[in-house]
């Protein structure tokens, strides 16, 4: 059953209160801007919502593994999905939502390479969605607006979302990337290992004895 919308908004002040983003934002009256936005788009939410949707998962973590035909390293990609909903007619919508306030136009939404990324890690969950019977679709729904723009993903393009993932992994792989802060650090939940932090008066990191050789060399996270 769905909440009341006056349970929804008292869940929120209280993570609002409890959350890192009041600290950040020194201004009060700023703060208390993006809060009262958040509010509003909560009960815009809450209002257009679908009654009867089929709801089948929320906030749903998933691990998918990507081998390199070049290497045969075998790269795991890690990710959560914000919500799954079986449609009426047969089939499955992937939805991420989105609080941006541009509408993007659905040819954009159509190249985002993290729903592609979802629609594997559904099949990969759910081998039996691969089959026709039960089409896949993914969306981004866009709160702000009330509006969802769904589309279809041919299987080349997922053929070819693996392979920009793959080349990007090469890529990270063959570079150097010095470690640098700024204002985003903190709100990062990877701070602590990244080397700035950790290891930022170390003038040669240490070799770990075995390190390529592990089966998931490269993680790398969507949602």
């Amino acid at each position: 059953r769905f909440p009341i919308l006056a349970k929804i908004l008292t869940d929120f002040d209280q993570a609002w209160v409890t959350s890192v983003l009041p600290e950040l934002i020194t201004d009060k009256s700023e703060a208390l801007a993006y809060q009262t936005d958040a509010r509003r788009m909560l009960a815009r939410f809450h209002e257009r919502r679908d009654p009867d949707a089929d709801v089948l998962a929320l906030e749903r973590s998933f691990a998918i593994p990507l081998k390199d035909p070049e290497s045969g390293t075998i790269h795991e990609i890690t990710g959560r999905i914000d919500r799954i909903d079986r449609l009426p007619g047969g089939g499955f919508r992937i939805i991420d939502y989105k609080t941006s306030r541009t509408l993007l136009a659905e040819d954009t939404v159509r190249a985002n390479l993290q729903l592609a990324l979802y629609h594997l890690a559904v099949q990969h969950m759910w081998p039996t969605l691969a089959k026709p019977r039960a089409p896949v679709e993914v969306a981004l729904s866009f709160v702000r607006h009330s509006e969802i723009i769904a589309v279809r993903l041919p299987a080349s393009q997922l053929a070819r979302t693996k392979k920009e993932i793959l080349d990007t992994i090469r890529e990270i792989e063959t570079s150097d990337f010095p470690a640098r802060s700024s204002q985003r650090c903190a709100m990062s939940p990877n701070y602590l290992a990244c080397p700035y932090f950790k290891d930022q008066f170390r003038t040669e990191k240490p070799k770990i004895k075995g390190e390529h050789d592990k089966k998931y060399n490269i993680v790398i996270s969507f949602g």
